[in-house]
């Protein structure tokens, strides 16, 4: 039943238009959110072996290789810790474990932190912002589009000491949330702006799956509209192996043998898994992939037993049987389990047992049920083992086929198999998709006694966007935090677009623009066919906009400069609803007015074009600081800024008389006195950088450099709008590309992630190998800014302040721009604090947070204190005494 209300549910959306589909969903998921199926939208992963993404990850599985080597001497020297005796004080027997290439690399541009704080950071939280990142684009989400939203965080992980890698001296103020694991949720909140939970997990081996079960509840309960779940481990000192080879826990020759009468112990091992959680009606509407739905799920605990840490058969067989309950299946229902499959003779024993006592019983259908164990291939990844294994089981049901576990070759004496369904993989499995939908489960257990299961049905097939009329012009964007960045991604891109069929390339640009983070280094192309893009991305030869740190202030021009050429607005009315609703509404205001008989049917053209361009505008994002008009279009410059309705408009254009002066148009009081003549006047002092004409026109006219038109003579509407939209994003101003492609039911698609720039980050190391920057004393600069002349004091402040920041920041001086914002540097509330302090206490200057957060940059600090000093007596006085903290302060540190 479940089935075919879910069969009836997706032909129904698959009917429906964007706009319609958006409003059913919305009223279902207001109804009963806790009845709507939770999808898995999104994931991201770096595994042991060079898996540094979930397909490389399947690479590996599907060849059958293993993630295990010795263990790097970059990590540890494992020829002093090694001895063959499991009871030898502060060694290890075991030689081996699953670790990450590049594991103290890391990219801190994107995310606004400072080499310092990076360095500073616990690599794990370093590690769950990139894979984060990397997880929400997968999702087509666009990393720094979520600030705001209900986005939950369910993590887990253990504090690895990080801290104990530093020296002493290195520790300070910072250092308790650079590596206390209550801070990694949080760390991703802060980033990225979620406000809905935030919670890390500690919960052993079960970690990453109970986050995974608590996140979907979060989801159902519609406390979350977005989830993280998933887990990361670093392994950055030796002392926990030594403890699991005392218990002799460990695998002497570095081979995992789960379920093999030759099991003799587990391998750890580090990584990072993330999944992206979404209810399945929302993902939908917001063209989402849906990669699994999440059907059900468990999380228990073994109880007393007969230790803390021994599994138990009875508290396993309880969590599969509570997860089978949770989704409404039965044992015959699952195709596949992702074991826990540690590696460990009596572990596995007792999860044997317990697979066999609930999947046990014969099926009258003959089917199987395969027991997969990725530890096999990647070690025990402890923290992120469990969200491993889903990715393993959602990508099993992406390349219908389980891959085979290593390792085996002899059954475990324990526990016989044979008379059951349930089959040990040796090599590669095939699960096609077919009448009976796939199930898969998998397991996790912790050395604390928690136990999760969760049940996965494999994604509904999804059809096409029935969509009559579709945009024939596509706009492609690119961004990066540095021109090398755009250059990497335009090499990454280009190739990509010979293999995108023509009807999908509407798919790949929505995921482009909609699914990416829009950094200040800016690329747009626009074109009708793959080819088109691909070649106008070759020809692009590094040239861009200067970047942009201030958000760019539009304004709308209402105009007659240029007699309409062919029939524009045609094809914007029979393939853009938003447009042709407004030019609907115009042609019935007409109507209802009579003024079809008295206005000239140009002017109405006219006046609808101008109205229903504005209309379209401001649904794509762009609103205007001003709107300005000449002639007719002076009533919709001022029926767009609502200084009148519609109808009034309409009348007003019925009592217009004919105007030849060109001044303002005396009947539009509500607007500000406004002459042709002065323009550029105009826009410099309202700080308009661009004017979109509504009507035809050539970009650059009247004069001005930031002029653009969005219909042009001789070309068709989408080409000349495209264009101009294409124009706008790369000089910085902000398009909400979901409402751009909303009436076309798009869907994200895979699309290259963003290009990271990494570096080393590890202890308090100077990032360009100079010594640290040293400072003037206080006394000395006040001094010294008392006795230049004033036309020199701007500069001497600058080259303070800057000394100071590269200090704080970790980085020489000549790494830092005047003109970018403090909080793009990496300015934290601590470092914020101190600057505050200082300003105070040299030159009695109250720094605003308010001004930091608008995005002073070092220059707008030397002016702001520069005019301070011109205004105060502090030159005469000298600086202020020194106050101690107050409310100032304590609101840094707030926010």
């Amino acid at each position: 039943m479940r089935d075919e209300v879910r069969g009836a549910m997706v032909r129904l959306l698959s009917g429906l238009n964007a706009e319609e589909r958006s409003s059913l969903l919305a009223l279902l998921q207001s109804e009963q959110p806790e009845n709507d199926p939770v999808a898995v939208v999104g994931m991201g992963g770096r595994f042991p072996g060079g898996a540094h993404s979930p397909e490389a990850f399947w690479r590996l599985l599907q060849e059958g290789r293993s993630g295990i080597t010795e263990i790097p001497k970059s990590r540890w020297d494992i020829d002093a810790l090694f001895h063959p005796d499991p009871d030898a004080r502060g060694k290890m027997y075991g030689r081996w474990g699953g670790f990450l290439e590049g594991a103290d690399q890391f990219d801190p541009q994107p995310f606004g932190i400072s080499d310092e704080e990076a360095a500073r950071m616990d690599p794990q939280q370093r590690l769950l912002l990139e894979v984060c990142w990397e997880a929400l684009e997968s999702a087509g989400e666009s990393p720094t589009g979520l600030a705001g939203s209900r986005t939950g965080v369910f993590v887990g992980l253990a504090d690895q000491g990080y801290n104990r890698v530093r020296e002493p001296g290195h520790l300070d103020d910072f250092s308790v949330t650079d590596h206390l694991t209550s801070v990694a949720s949080g760390r991703l909140s802060h980033v990225f702006g979620f406000h809905g939970p935030s919670v890390s997990i500690e919960a052993a081996c079960a970690s990453s799956l109970v986050a995974l079960h608590l996140a979907a509840g979060s989801l159902r309960r519609g406390e979350s509209d977005l989830a993280i779940a998933g887990g990361v481990t670093l392994l950055l000192q030796p002392e926990i192996s030594f403890h699991f080879c005392k218990l002799e826990l460990m695998s002497r020759d570095g081979r995992v043998k789960a379920f093999d009468a030759k099991a003799d112990g587990a391998v750890r091992s580090e990584g990072c898994a993330l999944l992206v959680l979404k209810r399945y009606s929302q993902a939908l509407a917001d063209g989402n992939p849906v990669l699994a739905l999440l059907r059900g799920g468990a999380s228990t605990s073994t109880g007393r037993g007969v230790s803390l840490s021994a599994p138990s058969v009875p508290a396993m067989r309880r969590v599969m049987s509570d997860a089978l309950a949770s989704a409404g299946l039965t044992p015959a229902d699952v195709d596949y389990v992702e074991t826990h499959g540690s590696g460990t003779w009596a572990g596995d024993a007792i999860e044997l047992q317990a697979l066999r006592d609930v999947f046990g019983a014969p099926r009258p259908d003959g089917t199987k049920c395969v027991l997969g164990a990725v530890k096999t291939n990647l070690g025990q990844m402890e923290y992120a083992g469990g969200a491993a294994g889903v990715i393993k089981a959602i990508l099993a049901f992406q390349n219908e086929a389980i891959p085979p576990n290593l390792n085996y070759s002899t059954p475990h004496p324990r526990v016989r198999l044979t008379d059951t369904p349930l089959v040990i993989p040796t090599q590669t499995q095939p699960w096609p998709r077919g009448a009976r939908r796939r199930i898969a489960g998998v397991t996790g257990f912790g050395l604390s006694g928690a136990l999760a299961h969760v049940l996965l049905e494999e994604p509904p097939l999804q059809s096409g966007a029935d969509v009559t009329a579709r945009r024939p012009v596509h706009v492609l964007t690119l961004s990066a935090s540095s021109a090398e960045a755009l250059a990497a991604q335009v090499e990454r891109v280009a190739p990509l677009l010979d293999a995108i069929p023509e009807q999908s390339l509407g798919d790949f640009c929505f995921t482009a623009n909609a699914g990416r983070a829009h950094f200040s280094h800016r690329l747009a192309v626009t074109g009708q066919t793959p080819a088109q893009l691909r070649d106008r991305l070759r020809s692009w030869r590094g040239e861009a906009p200067a970047e942009r740190r201030e958000p760019q202030r539009v304004g709308f021009l209402f105009h007659e400069e240029f007699l309409p050429q062919g029939a524009p607005g045609q094809e914007l009315y029979a393939t853009q609803p938003v447009f042709r609703d407004a030019f609907d509404r115009c042609t019935a205001a007409f109507a209802a007015s009579g003024a079809q008989r008295e206005v000239p049917a140009a002017e109405q053209t006219q006046f609808s074009l101008g109205f229903a361009l504005a209309e379209l505008w401001k649904a794509w994002g762009v609103r205007p600081a001003v709107v300005l008009g000449k002639g007719a279009g002076e009533v919709t410059a001022a029926c767009v800024a609502g200084a009148m309705d519609l109808e009034t408009a309409v009348r007003t254009l019925v009592a217009r008389p004919s105007r030849e002066d060109g001044a303002g148009y005396p009947l539009i009081e509500a607007l500000p006195p406004f002459r042709w003549t002065d323009l550029a006047q105009t826009l410099e002092g309202q700080k308009v950088t661009f004017l979109i004409g509504m009507a035809q026109g050539e970009p650059g006219h009247f004069g001005l450099p930031g002029f653009l038109p969005s219909f042009r003579a001789g070309r068709g509407d989408w080409e000349a709008l495209a264009e101009c939209v294409a124009r706008l994003y790369e000089r910085g101003v902000e398009i909400d590309w979901r409402s751009f492609d909303r009436p076309y039911g798009r869907r994200a698609v895979a699309f290259p992630g963003y290009t990271w720039q990494r570096r080393r980050f590890w202890l308090h190391r100077p990032t360009d190998g100079s010594e640290p920057v040293e400072l003037p004393r206080a006394d000395d600069t006040a001094a010294r800014v008392r006795a230049v002349p004033a036309q020199e004091r701007r500069a001497l402040l600058q080259a303070h302040l800057t000394a100071h920041l590269a200090k704080a920041l970790r980085v020489a001086a000549g790494e830092l721009s005047m003109n970018k914002p403090l909080i793009l540097l990496g300015l934290d509330s601590l470092m914020t604090v101190e600057l505050r302090r200082k300003l105070k206490s040299e030159f009695g200057f109250n720094l605003a947070v308010a001004r930091l957060l608008a995005g002073a940059c070092i220059a707008d600090l030397a002016q702001d204190i520069e005019h301070h000093l011109a205004a105060s007596s502090a030159l005469a006085e000298g600086p202020p005494p020194v106050h101690g903290p107050g409310t100032e302060e304590r609101e840094v540190i707030e926010l």
